[in-house]
């Protein structure tokens, strides 16, 4: 239950951190039903005075054009959309055959960055006319986390892409980063008037984040039990989520409590940490990673739905002047796990994998539906050993 008063004091929390009024335009691209979208893409360009732009669709070309042709300056987003958008673009940069000069340009902007420098805003001002973003000020993610590979890409291009962080309870805003100092792997500090602690934590400061603020919700709907349950005596906000909190303030996601692995020697895996991994194969295109019931013991092994890129995957297999057979894309996959846990501790290596053939479906805000996807459903094929006709390996 969303108050008035949760909902307002969120939107001009949001207008104090950025500068935004009768001069900008927002790309409006998510559902407004969701509160992100609701509060950041809705009701903060009204609180502001801003125009508002409607998206035709999620695919990469109708948002870059909707852009390009009403002149945004802010769009707010999930990370999905920002990573086609920047696949998008290097795919363009590649069909130009100006792959070597666009690298040699953030070479330089590395460069610049180590003595101070912000090279990107003029080094690759044509690239951004081109590709449709001159009037873009800020991009902002949420609903998920950001991989920092894409938030580097489009910062070093010149575009200041920020994450932030909160809950469909705290309507939804409660951390992000402001435009003077953007932390990749960070959701930023809290936002004016809300406050946050680590509860729980372990021996690296990880526990479960708690909110306190007046953007912080009433209650769900005739669930008093579940709402006992949410908050803590003193009146916090339990998120169910897992973070640490930096020196200065700034906040990190490191998963989710109830998607948390604990294995038979009592260590605890966080999927988020494997799944960042496995995601930055190019043959691979989502990864669910859960924990798998070990068959004698307490605890869980880490196991693995893997969804391959294919398009990757044909290209490879190409060049090869080969057609692959379920085998051969099993024991590619298979090398691409081993490739990508190199720098894991033995306890969070996958033991076991399954190939999914198609993409696992998603919620409106394009986030993975992991609650469809569950350790019963692998052991299941293990136990029925069709190992080449669904791709299972137990390793």
């Amino acid at each position: 239950m969303l108050s008035h008063r949760n909902i307002i004091s969120n939107v001009a929390s949001a207008y104090r951190i950025y500068d935004v009024g009768p001069g900008d335009n927002f790309l409006s691209v998510l559902p407004v039903h969701h509160s992100f979208e609701a509060t950041a893409g809705f009701l903060l360009p009204i609180y502001s005075g801003s125009c508002i732009t409607y998206a035709r669709s999620l695919k990469s070309n109708d948002i870059i054009s909707g852009i390009r042709d009403t002149k945004v300056t802010m769009m707010v987003g999930v990370p999905l959309l920002f990573e086609k958008m920047h696949e998008g673009i290097m795919r363009g940069v590649r069909k130009k055959g100006k792959e070597k000069l666009v690298n040699t340009l953030f070479s330089l902007v590395r460069c610049g960055e180590k003595i101070g420098m912000n090279l990107g805003g003029m080094l690759f001002r044509s690239l951004r006319e081109k590709a449709g973003f001159g009037s873009i000020r800020f991009f902002v993610s949420g609903g998920g986390p950001l991989d920092p590979v894409t938030a580097i890409f489009f910062n070093r291009m010149g575009l200041r892409l920020m994450q932030g962080y909160g809950l469909t309870e705290t309507s939804p805003v409660t951390h992000v980063t402001p435009p003077w100092k953007v932390r990749h792997e960070c959701v930023g500090p809290p936002i004016p008037g809300v406050q946050h602690k680590i509860i729980d934590q372990n021996e690296q400061g990880v526990g479960e984040i708690c909110l306190k603020g007046p953007n912080v919700f009433q209650g769900y709907y005739r669930n008093e039990k579940a709402t006992r349950e949410t908050f803590t005596e003193d009146g916090w906000f339990k998120t169910g989520d897992l973070g640490i909190i930096h020196p200065d303030n700034y906040l990190q996601i490191t998963g989710r409590k109830k998607s948390m692995i604990v294995t038979g020697g009592g260590k605890n895996v966080y999927p988020e940490e494997i799944e960042f991994y496995l995601n930055h194969s190019r043959f691979i295109a989502e990864s669910i990673v859960l924990g798998i019931p070990r068959e004698k013991g307490l605890g869980e092994e880490v196991g693995a739905l893997i969804h391959p890129d294919y398009e990757q995957v044909d290209l490879h297999f190409e060049k090869l002047e080969k057609r692959p057979t379920p085998e051969d894309i099993y024991d590619l996959i298979k090398e691409e796990i081993r490739q990508a846990q190199k720098n894991l501790a033995d306890y969070k290596r996958i033991k076991t994998f399954r190939i999914f053939e198609d993409e696992f479906q998603k919620t409106t805000k394009r986030t993975i539906k992991r609650f469809l996807y569950s350790a019963e459903g692998i052991l299941h094929f293990v136990q029925n050993d069709t190992k080449y006709l669904i791709h299972l390996l137990i390793m």
